[in-house]
């Protein structure tokens, strides 16, 4: 089975990644090299992260690799704190009122189970497949990436005003029940009675979104807010809604391999047309930062061929396009890109993603007072327009 896993990730990812040139190191090597090297795995954690680590070299952040020995799912426990990588280091930006010790928004994590942020980053990088710095940031500098079972502890070094302490907190929440804590955005608003302002992350339904647009109608011009989400709406009729002209919004291309082994390409250019019951033709600025990958970037794609559009913020993960799934022996499964997606002017994303016309990023200062500063840049911005 051993053997199986490996020849059949290798074979897969040889004929039906798109983006070869991308992969650290040689593939056409890489079949001896982890064949050799499964065999001195003595289980199946072992061998997994081995998977991992191979896939990894693929440097694109749809890459996930999963089987029981590696992920618990009766052990996804976190501590009720949450943390980011703000002005290169990791800062502490939400705290649970359950929480006894005396740690506060804005404190420094120096380190994370006794190991230095740096070093972390450097052995984590080795096992985690990213597009770009961004994705290995948003991965390992994430409270979900240190999951255990509910009641056992995380170590944590913290600078706190001013003095470097450990603790030991409880992981006591669900990562899920977590995950939007300490995030208080609106999910729509009027901003001094002239810009609008849509958070896409709280509509799961398009027709509630295209309402909300259109009540949007009478504003000088418009927020769309990106951030921290994975929209599930279909954005279709909404994206028609706000185009001026017919774009052409995206490029993808699908690796199909023939009966002679030959590669050849699907092609597909996708196009936006607008729609004659409304257009929302004012400016619009889109808030984007570094946890964006997949569908809230393709939503961005389209938007990004829009005229009237600029984006505020810090540059997304570079990852779009469907994905790929590999089913291995003994119920475990690995995934990468299946497909090339260009911006419809045919320029790179992958790896690239969507960098701002405005670079903002948060600062430590901006979490203490709980200021946000990509949106203020954004309002800003639209009151000069």
């Amino acid at each position: 089975e051993k053997i199986l896993g490996i020849v059949k990730i290798w074979t897969i990812v040889k004929y039906f990644y798109p983006y070869p040139n991308e992969i650290t190191g040689s593939w056409d090597n890489a079949l001896e090299k982890y064949l050799g090297l499964s065999q001195k795995t003595t289980s199946d954690e072992e061998y997994y992260i081995l998977i991992q680590e191979m896939m990894a070299t693929l440097n694109d952040s749809h890459v996930s690799t999963f089987h029981p020995s590696i992920l618990n799912f009766s052990e996804l426990f976190i501590a009720p704190i949450k943390f980011e990588w703000i002005e290169n280091k990791v800062v502490i930006t939400a705290v649970d009122k359950s929480i006894t010790e005396d740690i506060c928004v804005g404190d420094v994590i120096t380190t994370i189970k006794g190991l230095s942020i740096s070093y972390i980053l450097k052995k984590e990088a080795v096992k985690i497949s990213s597009s770009n710095m961004q994705g290995l940031l948003s991965t390992v500098i994430n409270p979900g990436y240190y999951v255990g079972a509910a009641g056992s502890k995380i170590k944590l070094g913290v600078i706190s005003k001013g003095k470097e302490k450990t603790y030991e907190l409880a992981r006591t929440v669900h990562v899920f029940q977590f995950m939007n804590f300490g995030d208080n955005k609106r999910a729509r608003a009027i901003i001094n009675k002239e810009i609008g302002y849509i958070n896409l992350a709280e509509f799961n339904n398009s027709s509630n979104l295209e309402d909300e647009l259109i009540r949007m109608k009478e504003t000088k011009s418009l927020i769309l807010d990106l951030r921290n989400s994975y929209p599930t709406a279909d954005f279709q009729k909404f994206l028609q809604m706000l185009c001026q002209q017919k774009v052409e919004s995206r490029i993808t291309q699908v690796p199909i391999v023939t009966a002679k082994q030959t590669k050849v390409w699907q092609y597909n250019v996708n196009t936006i047309n607008p729609i004659s019951s409304f257009s929302y033709n004012n400016p619009v600025v889109v808030l984007i930062d570094k946890t964006m990958i997949s569908r809230p970037e393709d939503i961005a794609i389209a938007l990004k061929s829009y005229p009237n559009v600029r984006f505020v913020g810090e540059q997304t993960q570079g990852t779009d396009g469907e994905i790929t799934k590999i089913h291995l022996p003994g119920g475990g499964e690995t995934s990468f890109t299946g497909q090339i997606v260009k911006f419809g002017n045919g320029t790179t994303f992958q790896r690239v993603g969507i960098v701002p016309d405005i670079k903002v990023q948060k600062t430590i200062d901006g979490v203490k007072n709980n200021t946000d500063e990509i949106l203020e840049k954004a309002i800003k911005i639209l009151r000069k327009s």
